[in-house]
């Protein structure tokens, strides 16, 4: 057993824990929101909510499938057939079009 994948295992095990519950990581928990308000903050939002994400690819899908509900919240009960033809998405080139096609915009 190698002592060093070991310990960076333990270390990494320890301060990386699953943090979607109070219960399981309580103090990250609780810096998570304390920065998401400080965040808020900077830029105005005062009564916001925030969200972390991995990469900008899946922050633009959670921005565009929120956008989307905000504008026919009867997507959520209906599904997307409920919705108009055809809907339009504008972005660079530089997009691509993975987000079009996961949140059903082809």
């Amino acid at each position: 057993m190698d002592q060093y994948a070991l310990g960076g295992s333990w270390l990494t095990e320890a301060l990386n824990p699953s943090q979607y519950t109070y219960e399981v990581a309580p103090v990250f928990t609780v810096m998570e929101r304390e920065i998401y308000a400080k965040m808020l903050g900077l830029i105005g939002f005062n009564d916001g909510e925030a969200i972390f994400v991995p990469g900008g690819s899946m922050g633009n899908m959670y921005a565009i499938n929120v956008a989307r509900y905000h504008k026919f919240p009867e997507v959520k009960t209906k599904g997307l057939y409920c919705l108009p033809k055809p809907l339009a998405l504008f972005t660079s080139e530089k997009v691509g079009d993975r987000t079009a096609l996961f949140i059903s915009l082809h």
